[in-house]
């Protein structure tokens, strides 16, 4: 496991220990994914489960991936 995954984890786990709010981390990456996150969302609420296919619906979601 990286040492960045390590000292997040310390972190996240001495602020959970004393009850603490847990800091977001944000950075160019996790802004990406969450758009990324954001917009499949936005696609699976639009999703019509009664005549739409699915195939067609996840190749979209992965693609834009």
């Amino acid at each position: 496991v990286p040492d960045e995954i390590i000292k997040r984890a310390e972190v996240v786990l001495d602020a959970v220990s004393k009850n603490n709010c847990v800091e977001r981390l944000c950075n160019e990456n996790i802004s990406a994914q969450d758009d990324e996150y954001k917009d499949a969302m936005e696609k699976l609420l639009t999703f019509d489960i009664d005549n739409g296919d699915l195939n067609l619906f996840f190749e979209e979601i992965f693609s834009s991936s």
